[in-house]
């Protein structure tokens, strides 16, 4: 049985994050809006079984996206607030068997001052 509030069509923003220099010193993190778009997202074990065994323990939700909906650089630590689930943080993004049709981009829990 699929559990149909694991599986959502949602809103989705990717967040790029630039680190703020004073003088030298790194003093804090500032994240800009780098991609809006509408992508289907997992949940639970589904999500676990879109990854590769090397990332199923870390995996929180699987984002799908059509290639041509990916229309700006995503980077590994992107932040990435999903409408309905919450503030993820990007683990790699994955063009399906480099056939320029759907990315994939696995992501875990999204923690402010690990990323």
């Amino acid at each position: 049985m699929i559990h149909t509030k694991k599986i959502k069509q949602s809103d989705i923003t990717f967040y790029n994050r630039t680190d703020v220099e004073v003088d030298g010193q790194i003093t804090g993190t500032q994240w800009t809006e780098s991609l809006k778009c509408t992508g289907m997202v997992y949940r639970g074990l589904i999500s676990k079984t879109l990854t590769s065994d090397q990332f199923k323990a870390d995996v929180q939700a699987t984002i799908t996206l059509d290639y041509q909906d990916y229309t700006s650089q995503v980077n590994e630590d992107d932040k990435v607030v999903i409408d309905g689930f919450g503030t993820f943080s990007v683990m790699f993004v994955d063009n399906v068997g480099n056939q320029n049709k759907i990315m994939q981009i696995p992501c875990k829990e999204f923690h402010e001052d690990k990323n």
